[in-house]
């Protein structure tokens, strides 16, 4: 009996404790780090992140950056930044964060921003580097000596990956740990014994200028690019002198000398001009330019005016602008002198490039890439039977005749005018259209029923019912049908994208080509539940698309797009022009039926003009 009392108290200690014991959790890896970002820097990048969200219940112990490409690595034990360097520069790079703790290393992070290294500024031409330092000190031992302090001395420093000279010193107080670098980015190490410090912002490059406080006294220099000119300073109080520094190695003085003689100290060794001062002084560097303005409006429309947009550089003599990589967008240039960027937009489309300003001094400044998006514009414009012309979209009425037995409407090549011709072949131009000629000779029963322009707008050709093709400008002949016997009329006819041809499609279907228009097939001698009323070349110019009265479309090695066949119309359909990436058709009673992925601009399918609608054309193909 104690025996099965102990048994069932310890069974309900055990089950007592089993429901409040729970074994620990067992550690895992962390999760990968977040939110990497790469700055660039000459030759490295500087990477951060942010820790990981789990740090898989074990302390983190360090994080390990590796680039790609190259698989350059730094790591740190637990600070959320570190330098990748031994990069290359000019070549993009991506970075990944791995964290660890005791149990292993995390997955890795989503990749960095992409990053390219560059130099800061180029190589410095040594004899002109030389001349400086030598001149640097020998402003900065005026003041030690003047404080009782020993001279410095310079030395060539083996490390310096630049090949410039820096100064160096000994001095009983003070060990190499005293020489102040700011940074690797830096080519000079400072001039300043123990005790001495930095005033003002550390940074080498346009702006500002490196400072350098010697007890009460400023000593700084700036280089622009290519170190060919050097601001130099010292003073007490005030400034005792402002120079610049050729490529000779000539100081020129061009500020206040205030206190001290030491300020018009010439570079060694000594130049052989005197040392100019006063205002105007040093005119005769040459600078390298540098851009300082280029970033001309991202976006922009087919058949507008753009800017005008200035880029502008600064530099001696004045810089050149060109492309210096990419294209512009069709219909801008660059003015070389002024650096304007204007034209007329012409071309839809994504256009990237860069622009370089130059003098003959080096290094070149180039832009970074700018990007300039052109929209195209949609829109079409009807004709009526009378002439009277009706615009949708972008497609702006421009003016148009009145009581003329109407043929035809062609859009410039700008979209920013049009052609309307009659029957009797003579030619209206409104907008940006020219007109070349008067009308044709025409012969007993001939009508003109179509015009088409040459790509350039600056001529175009008329196209007779039996089959004549008149061209007018810089129009060229490539043949006709006119003495040939037809099954039907010649209802449509265009020319190719390229302008060194032309296609005719007669009321039965059947397709003519001419010059470098291909033939692909043809409707002739086909049954048709209605006459061929138009012809539409496709974007790439080797097919083309037949429009039937009914809406019934036909496709030669072009994608068919859809129709209208089978469908019931108010009105027959009269015409059929290319549109983006379709076709677009209209019927007579001003119905549009739109197949392409350009936006419908409307119709007057719901209010039918009161003389019939004959013809379509677009703002641009």
């Amino acid at each position: 009996m104690l025996g099965m009392r102990l048994a069932v108290g310890l069974a309900v200690v055990l089950a007592a404790l089993g429901s409040s014991v729970h074994p620990a959790a067992a550690a895992a890896v962390p999760a990968a780090p977040g939110g990497v970002s790469a700055t660039p820097g000459d030759g490295r990048a500087t990477v951060s992140w942010s820790a990981p969200a789990s740090n898989g219940g074990s302390p983190i112990t360090g994080y390990t950056v590796t680039s790609s490409p190259a698989g350059r690595t730094c790591s740190t034990s637990g600070v959320l930044s570190c330098t990748v360097t031994g990069l290359t520069n000019g070549t993009s790079y991506t970075f990944r964060v791995v964290a660890a703790n005791t149990v292993g290393s995390s997955l890795a992070s989503a990749s960095s921003n992409a990053v390219t290294p560059a130099a800061l500024y180029p190589r410095p031409r040594k004899p002109v580097e030389q001349r400086l330092v030598a001149g640097f000190l020998q402003l900065v031992n005026a003041e030690r000596t003047a404080r009782g302090l020993p001279a410095l001395a310079a030395s060539p420093d083996p490390e310096d990956r630049w090949g410039a000279y820096r100064a160096q010193y000994t001095h009983d107080n003070c060990s190499a740990s005293c020489h102040a670098r700011p940074s690797d980015e830096t080519p000079y190490q400072a001039l300043l014994p123990e005790g001495w410090g930095w005033r003002g912002e550390v940074s080498f490059g346009h702006l500002p200028a490196r400072s350098y406080t010697i007890g009460d006294a400023l000593i700084g220099f700036m280089a622009s690019p290519g170190h060919r000119d050097i601001l130099l300073g010292t003073g007490s109080g005030a400034a005792l002198s402002v120079g610049v520094v050729c490529a000779d190695g000539q100081m020129t003085v061009i500020g206040n000398v205030l206190q001290r003689a030491t300020a018009s100290v010439a570079f060694p060794p000594t130049p052989a001009t005197p040392v100019a001062t006063g205002a105007g002084a040093g005119e005769g560097c040459d600078l390298p330019p540098l851009l300082t303005a280029s970033s001309p409006p991202t976006s922009a429309t087919v058949g507008t005016g753009f800017g005008p947009y200035t880029f502008r550089a600064t530099g001696k003599p004045a810089p050149a602008f060109t492309v210096a990589s990419g294209s512009l967008p069709a219909g801008l240039s660059l003015n070389s002198t002024s650096g304007v960027l204007s034209g007329t937009l012409t071309i839809a489309g994504t256009f990237t490039f860069t622009v370089r300003a130059s003098n003959g001094v080096d290094p070149a400044a180039v832009s970074t890439p700018r990007t300039i998006t052109v929209a195209a514009r949609s829109g079409y414009w009807m004709l009526g039977s009378t002439g009277s012309v009706y615009g949708f979209g972008e497609a702006a009425q421009l003016g148009s005749p009145t009581g003329i037995a109407a043929a035809n409407i062609a859009p410039t090549p700008s979209g920013n005018g049009y052609w309307i011709v009659s029957q009797a072949g003579a030619v209206h131009a409104y907008g940006d259209a020219t007109v070349f000629g008067g009308p044709p000779a025409l012969r007993t029963g001939e009508k003109v029923s179509s015009l088409s322009s040459t790509p350039t707008g600056s001529g175009y050709w008329l196209f007779t019912n039996q089959g004549r093709a008149v061209p007018y400008g810089t129009a060229a002949f490539f043949g006709d049908v006119g003495s040939v016997r037809l099954n039907g009329p010649v209802l449509g006819s265009v020319s190719t994208p390229s302008g060194n041809g032309y296609y005719m499609v007669a009321s039965d279907g059947g397709i003519f080509a001419f010059g470098d228009a291909a033939f692909a097939g043809s409707m002739g001698g086909q049954r048709l539940a209605g006459p061929v009323v138009g012809l539409a070349p496709d974007p790439d110019g080797v097919g083309y698309w037949l429009v039937a009265s009914d809406g019934g479309v036909f496709a030669f090695s072009a994608g068919f797009r859809g129709s209208m066949g089978g469908t019931p119309l108010n009105q027959p359909m009269v015409g059929m022009v290319a549109y983006g990436d379709g076709y677009l058709m209209v019927a007579a009673d001003g119905g549009i039926f739109n197949f392409s992925t350009r936006p419908f601009r409307g119709s007057l399918g719901g209010s039918p003009p009161p003389s019939p609608i004959i013809a379509v054309a677009p703002l641009n193909r």
